[in-house]
């Protein structure tokens, strides 16, 4: 049995860990996170409506009907999703079933809402999850219109906001899809996921991640990056003539977590020599600088230049954030 579904774009974060961006409107591949979503969306449902918070007028000429939270304070998912399902009781009291659609998720499956509608069908069940290999996603779900008043009352009585936590009071069916690098709820967080899903769209994505990559220190820095570390230092500092920055996915979680501070650094491994101090290792992983240090060789940090950024940044994309760990055996000569 088909029944009419509308859709609610969750758009109503902050986007922190891009800058509080509008993450939505990011162009990748020449197309806004929200036009592609809404693309896959469409032909799917009755009725669609945006939950966006802010100025509504940076959303003019997507075609999509706007509404902010109607729980104000950035209250989560379940404030969207509530704003959805009361859009839906006002007008469009014909349509029963609300289907909520990150908007961070442009790979949402072309089978989304007919197989969350069957789940619910098929079990008898209150509400439908997506689920993706062994990960739940509650945000993108299934919810009648008939919850409402419970969804209302718990956000603004309970103040309860983990959207899980309320799917679980009630009887929950779960529609999945096949997870691991094939993952069609893939979302976008972070700078990371953002060039990583340019790669997925002009199909450069590896298959198999490159276990490392090396470039010549002078392809990627610039005299004056050197004269930065020599006045952070208050020394005279020279990079050796064959000095190279070598990257490794042993290394990939230190990556991470620098190219994630305000201000990523570079850390060079410092040693006297006769004209002066002599760079003879590189690295963007503090904890790598330290096996490269011996004797009574310095370590030294340096902001990271901007094209050594994008270049960790496309090294590091290429790997999936639950790649597991491997032993690196280290190649002295590449430094």
């Amino acid at each position: 049995m088909t029944e009419p579904v509308a859709a609610v774009l969750l758009a109503g974060g902050q986007a922190r860990r891009l800058g509080g961006i509008d993450k939505m409107l990011i162009k990748i591949g020449g197309q806004t996170l929200l036009d592609r979503v809404a693309s896959r969306i469409r032909p799917q449902v009755s009725a669609m409506l945006l939950s966006a918070n802010g100025d509504p007028a940076r959303f003019v000429g997507c075609g999509i009907p706007v509404r902010a939270d109607v729980v104000a304070g950035y209250a989560g998912p379940l404030a969207g999703i509530l704003t959805g399902l009361e859009w839906l009781r006002d007008e469009h009291p014909e349509i029963s079933w609300l289907a909520s659609v990150a908007t961070d998720t442009p790979l949402i499956p072309e089978d989304y809402v007919a197989r969350l509608l069957h789940a619910v069908q098929s079990t008898g069940a209150d509400v439908a999850c997506a689920q993706s290999g062994d990960i739940r996603h509650p945000v993108q779900g299934l919810w009648p219109v008939r919850l409402a008043a419970d969804l209302r009352r718990a956000l603004t009585e309970e103040g309860l906001h983990e959207i899980g936590a309320w799917a679980d009071r009630h009887k929950v069916a779960k529609a999945c899809w096949q997870g691991g690098a094939a993952d069609p709820f893939f979302n976008i967080n972070n700078r990371e996921d953002v060039v990583r899903f340019g790669m997925i769209v002009d199909h450069t994505l590896p298959g198999v991640p490159p276990p490392s990559a090396v470039q010549p220190a002078d392809r990627l820095m610039k005299e004056s990056d050197w004269m930065v570390l020599s006045q952070t230092t208050g020394r005279d500092v020279h990079p050796a003539t064959t000095l190279s920055i070598a990257l490794d996915q042993a290394c990939l979680a230190g990556y991470r977590a620098n190219l994630n501070n305000r201000e990523p650094q570079l850390f060079a491994v410092l040693r006297q020599a006769l004209h002066g101090t002599l760079v003879i290792g590189i690295t963007a992983a503090p904890d790598e600088a330290m096996s490269l240090r011996t004797g009574e060789d310095l370590i030294a940090a340096m902001p990271m230049p901007t094209a050594v950024q994008d270049w960790v940044l496309s090294f590091v994309a290429q790997h999936p954030a639950e790649l597991p760990m491997k032993k690196r055996l280290r190649d002295h000569a590449r430094w």
